[in-house]
């Protein structure tokens, strides 16, 4: 059984737009969905709001005066903090050339002023399901096997490090989120952020998680009894283990053993 995607998180989205008037009437469309919003006005505030805040998306004008929203999208998906956050443009500007160039340094998306309410509603709603189907997809099969379309290079070697880290004190019952933070070198706030974002769950599940499926491959390779695979995932409390084995796999170690057992 997979477990499930984290549900009734706020999707949180910077808005730049150096026009007030703009800045108003996108806000009032997004607050009647329910999304937190965050405003920047000029190019140069966005860059520095997306790192600090972290959103799940920005939706970025183009025409700015002191940095244009190419430049905004190109430095923050150099940056690996911000490089994944989903970056939708809004312009006024319909040449080939530009859409181009849009995507070219990362824009997921490119939506034409003037357009209607319902149309931006149902774009942002499109990059959230993706968002959703990217979580489930690597809750179901893992880093290894995402697709190379599906996520940056950055953020692949980000998790995959994380998820090295993790493997190395796969058998430490101490190894804890603080643990990590400190071998992965970044703040704890930027740890969650950025594995939530790509995962859909925070580090303290990643880690259990990747404990379970570590033991469930020993239960099939018939490593040695339940008591003894649950300490060599770092489970120190055998009901505990077997409570979080069923959670992840729809059935306890026991009867996980049992299926794995030749005849």
């Amino acid at each position: 059984m997979m477990p499930e995607v984290q549900q009734n998180i706020k999707t949180n989205i910077l808005v730049v737009d150096n026009i007030p008037s703009n800045l108003n009437f996108l806000s009032d469309i997004l607050s009647q969905e329910g999304f937190g919003i965050i405003l920047a006005t000029h190019g140069k505030e966005a860059v520095t709001t997306a790192r600090r805040e972290l959103p799940d998306l920005i939706l970025l004008d183009v025409a700015m005066p002191d940095m244009d929203g190419y430049s905004v999208c190109q430095e923050l998906k150099s940056d690996p903090s911000s490089c994944d956050i989903p970056v939708m443009f809004l312009t006024a500007r319909n040449e080939r050339e530009d859409i181009i160039r849009g995507f070219e340094v990362g824009a997921v998306d490119y939506i034409m002023k003037p357009f209607e309410p319902d149309e931006l509603r149902t774009r942002i709603k499109n990059l959230i399901e993706q968002r959703k189907r990217l979580h489930e997809h690597f809750q179901r099969e893992g880093i290894f096997k995402f697709e190379q379309s599906n996520i940056t290079s950055v953020d692949k070697k980000f998790l995959q490090r994380i998820i090295g880290v993790i493997k190395d004190n796969i058998s430490n019952a101490e190894f804890n989120v603080e643990m990590l933070t400190e071998n992965i070198a970044v703040s704890r706030s930027l740890l969650n952020k950025k594995v939530v974002s790509l995962t859909g769950e925070p580090p303290k599940d990643l880690i259990r998680r990747i404990r379970l499926k570590k033991a469930a491959e020993l239960i099939e390779k018939k490593f040695g009894n339940l008591s003894e695979i649950a300490l060599e995932v770092g489970f120190d409390n055998p009901a505990y283990f077997s409570e979080c084995f069923k959670k992840q796999f729809g059935v306890p170690p026991s009867q996980y053993q049992r299926n794995n057992k030749t005849s």
